[in-house]
């Protein structure tokens, strides 16, 4: 009866987590425009060439600027690519731009802007970061806050 109650018990504790992990930020689009074009092998130890990442997005007068940084490791880091999808919430979030950028070094600051925006919508932006060292590459995937204009 007791092993009962403690099986029940932790039963109810995992699914009460797996719940609260199965609200990951809900993204069904189509991000082919990085997994086509990347080069090399996913490093198995993430956080091997990458000290950083930091990535926001700010909206004003219907114009977004986006940006993002990357802190490599000086020697070990050898190139960045990032992957910026401006988001926009319709009763499921779209990608309405995208933009790539590439820099050769361990160290990348990268700013984009979209005028444009429609008002009444909330907003937020997916960066994708590809951190090489050689062939080999640490793999990030980040959200900003929404933001509502």
């Amino acid at each position: 009866s007791f092993i009962k109650v403690l099986v029940l018990t932790l039963v109810s504790i995992i699914s009460i987590s797996c719940n609260s992990f199965a609200r990951n930020i809900e993204d069904n689009n189509d991000f082919m425009e990085d997994e086509y074009h990347v080069e090399g092998t996913p490093n198995l130890t993430r956080w091997s060439y990458t000290s950083s990442t930091s990535e926001d997005l700010y909206i004003s007068n219907g114009t977004a600027t986006m940006t993002s940084s990357v802190v490599g490791y000086s020697g070990i880091t050898t190139k960045i690519e990032i992957y910026f999808y401006l988001q926009q919430y319709d009763g499921a979030w779209k990608n309405i731009k995208t933009y790539k950028d590439t820099v050769n070094g361990s160290y990348a600051l990268k700013e984009h802007s979209y005028s444009g925006l429609s008002k009444g919508y909330k907003y937020r932006l997916r960066c994708t970061y590809y951190v090489y060292s050689g062939k080999s590459y640490d793999y990030f995937m980040e959200y900003t806050s929404e933001q509502y204009y």
